[in-house]
């Protein structure tokens, strides 16, 4: 056992400086020499500095800083500290990764900085009373539905939500959907699959978190619409809720073009008037729609086409109707 430790010298260095050096934080020959007699490898000061050199050839950026004792720190990396920071703060704040796996996925990023690091950064890791699902099967159902994807395959799935007793039911009487997949968006905080389901022309969507058994079917899928962007599918469903596709005309006060920009896009057509512009984009028709035009006041309104505007009417006296004296 410990000639197989020997052989892997090399390895241990290199494990030795990517855990316990950084920036601000270095090794020294003999605290590297300590490492490796943790791990039952014994090793000579000249064949560490070689070691070293083989590393740097190797394309790490080892750097030594000179003194009494010379200190040796690997100083950059495959991923920096904000960009681990960014992919924790995504895992963490998405809802279709449960507890666990979040927890999981936290360990395995902090691997990709130092231990220093790493212990600033579990400071602010917070995942407990987040709003998370509880379907554990969701590494697999979304690996699966990615290779679908790749390979042009139908699928086959389960899919559920909940009734009155917060249990989960099954929808579609039980039964199985068969679709063709095209896209896995990420939209809201949850992880959406775009398909076409069989026999029909229209798309639809379905959270990945509520899905289950799910199989690959020897069917071709369906040819993807032409032209298909899920970003732009994604941006007109208004938070992934279901609705007439509509092609709208909108219009907003001038103070308004960052928000409008946000949530369609910077391609969109935009007509400059006085005090403000308009935009002709496809929405989908839903009660989050009306709900995001209201919430910004007179500063937007729905030009067209009428059926739309009567609606959102329809919408607003509804609302006005709950709350009559």
């Amino acid at each position: 056992m410990r000639l197989m430790n020997q052989k892997l010298k090399l390895y241990y260095v290199e494990k030795a400086l990517r855990e316990l050096t950084d920036e601000n934080h270095g090794l020294t020959i003999h605290q590297i020499s300590d490492y490796l007699r943790a791990h039952d490898i014994s090793a000579e000061r000249k064949t560490l500095y070689s070691d070293i050199e083989c590393l740097q050839l190797l394309g790490l950026d080892i750097k030594v800083e000179k003194g009494r004792s010379n200190t040796y720190k690997l100083v950059s990396r495959e991923f920096e500290l904000p960009e681990v920071k960014l992919l924790i703060d995504a895992v963490q704040s998405s809802a279709f990764i449960t507890e666990r796996k979040s927890r999981a996925l936290v360990k395995k990023l902090l691997g990709l900085v130092s231990a220093y690091d790493a212990r600033r950064l579990e400071k602010q890791v917070f995942i407990a009373n987040r709003n998370k699902t509880v379907n554990e099967s969701i590494y697999y159902n979304v690996d699966e539905l990615n290779n679908a994807i790749a390979d042009g395959q139908k699928v086959s799935f389960l899919y559920s939500t909940y009734d009155l007793t917060k249990r989960r039911k099954l929808k579609n009487n039980g039964a199985p959907y068969v679709v063709s997949p095209y896209a896995l968006c990420w939209d809201d905080e949850n992880y959406y699959l775009v398909c076409r389901k069989e026999g029909q022309e229209s798309l639809h969507h379905f959270r990945v978190d509520k899905i289950s058994n799910v199989e690959r079917l020897q069917d071709r899928a369906e040819p993807c619409p032409r032209g298909f962007d899920p970003a732009g599918y994604a941006r007109s469903l208004f938070g992934m809720f279901g609705g007439e596709a509509v092609q709208a005309t909108l219009r907003f006060d001038n103070s308004l073009i960052g928000v409008a920009l946000d949530r369609f896009g910077p391609e969109i057509p935009i007509v400059i008037g006085d005090d403000s512009f308009t935009t002709t984009v496809v929405i989908a028709a839903s009660p989050v729609f009306f709900g995001w035009i209201l919430q910004l006041g007179g500063k937007a309104e729905v030009l067209g086409p009428p059926e739309l505007r009567e609606q959102l009417r329809e919408h607003v006296s509804a609302a006005h109707a709950l709350y009559e004296a």
